[in-house]
């Protein structure tokens, strides 16, 4: 037997086969196709997995990096010891002229504005869900709420200093107290009189 005619004889009976078991090549083929289907699904189901848990983990990454972004214990250290250097109380509401005298003391107000802005910076992203509210609220409440109550004539007197009509000036920050006050009565008896 030549090579061409083992050829044909095979291609007979493939076609043969074929013919004769349509019906089970079609099933087979329609599992094989549901099977590559539900393993496809699987894949698309896995992949939203993952991408909902890189998502958690960059908010959580995000939070971490920012609430490290509040300021530093010796910038905080640095700006209450201004106040009781000044003969100030830094448990309560900074008197209007001590908040005067901080503003025209350029290192002073530079030291002091710089540690308002990390608040500032910390209380923008809480208004933007990138630090979870009440996470927020619960660890760092108290302490913008005192920082805001302290520093309330400052910022009322920074917003118009020099002839300057800047009334957003630490804006996120005021909003942020302000809410938070209002969520926890005894901070606004802690803000209006001492402070713990």
């Amino acid at each position: 037997m030549s090579r061409l005619e083992t050829t044909k004889r095979c291609l007979r009976t493939a076609v043969l086969f074929i013919n004769e078991n349509e019906k089970v090549i079609q099933v087979f083929f329609s599992f094989v196709v549901i099977g590559v289907s539900i393993v496809g699904l699987f894949q698309l189901v896995f992949i939203y997995h993952q991408l909902e848990q890189t998502k958690h983990w960059n908010q959580v990454d995000t939070q971490n990096e920012l609430l490290n972004n509040l300021p530093r214990l010796d910038l905080e250290r640095t700006v209450w010891k201004l106040i009781i250097d000044a003969d100030g109380d830094p448990n309560v509401a900074l008197p209007k002229d001590l908040a005067q005298k901080i503003l025209d003391t350029d290192m002073d107000h530079l030291l002091v504005k710089t540690y308002l802005n990390k608040f500032e910076d910390f209380a923008g992203a809480v208004r933007t869900d990138r630090i979870d509210y009440e996470y927020a609220f619960r660890i760092h409440g108290h302490r913008i709420v005192r920082v805001y109550c302290v520093f309330k004539n400052y910022i009322d007197a920074a917003r118009t200093w020099r002839m300057r009509d800047n009334p957003k000036l630490f804006v996120e920050l005021e909003m942020l107290a302000e809410k938070w006050l209002e969520r926890r009565p005894e901070l606004k008896a802690q803000c209006s009189g001492e402070l713990s």
